[in-house]
């Protein structure tokens, strides 16, 4: 109500929510911008610098390249928990199978934009082109990321997990030293709890 005498009185313009969106993700793109001066592609996951970066809306081209050479394999080389959070159909029903780093996708006035890197950006645009670029998600270079809920989880939890699932390794770093040992280099040094 408050917002509509101002509107009314100083002419301000009450934001629709599409407005309220594009807001947001211009907003989140300029802080992770302006954050560490680099931007992620999403076929790849590797951190660019902007200039390297091409924005692209999510065309029929794009799709159909993606879907050709993006798409994950049919056999089990990628773990299931990796697919689940890599796939991309929940941003475009076409990009079903595809692997891609959905944080670099944004939705802009109704269609996806992408960020790719210049390398990904040439691979996917090759209408001939067969093979994943080197680097990757979907040619095995994926890095996944914790569950909500594990980073959370306490020593006890930790050696908990390790007693059920004796062949999963979970390691925290807790310390990174960096010490001059000897004339010759520099040692690091980095201190973690594991469990196997």
């Amino acid at each position: 109500m408050e917002l509509s005498k101002m509107d009314k009185a100083m002419q301000f313009k009450i934001p629709t929510k599409q407005d309220i969106a594009r807001i947001q993700i211009t907003a989140s793109q300029q802080l992770q911008q302006y954050a560490d001066g680099s931007v992620v592609c999403c076929v790849c996951e590797l951190h660019y610098a902007r200039e390297n970066v091409k924005s692209c809306t999510l065309s029929d081209v794009l799709v159909k390249n993606s879907v050709r050479i993006l798409r994950a394999p049919g056999n089990a080389e990628v773990p299931s928990f990796i697919r689940k959070q890599y796939d991309a159909s929940s941003l475009d029903s076409r990009l079903s199978g595809v692997l891609l780093y959905l944080p670099a996708i944004s939705n802009v006035d109704g269609s996806s934009v992408m960020e790719i890197c210049a390398e990904c950006f040439k691979c996917t645009s090759d209408e001939t082109n067969r093979k994943p670029p080197a680097f990757s998600i979907a040619n095995g270079n994926y890095v996944g990321w914790w569950p909500d809920n594990m980073p959370s989880l306490s020593r006890t939890d930790e050696q908990a997990i390790a007693l059920v699932a004796p062949c999963v390794s979970l390691s925290t770093v807790t310390e990174h030293f960096r010490s001059r040992t000897n004339y010759d280099g520099w040692q690091h040094d980095i201190r973690a709890r594991s469990s196997l």
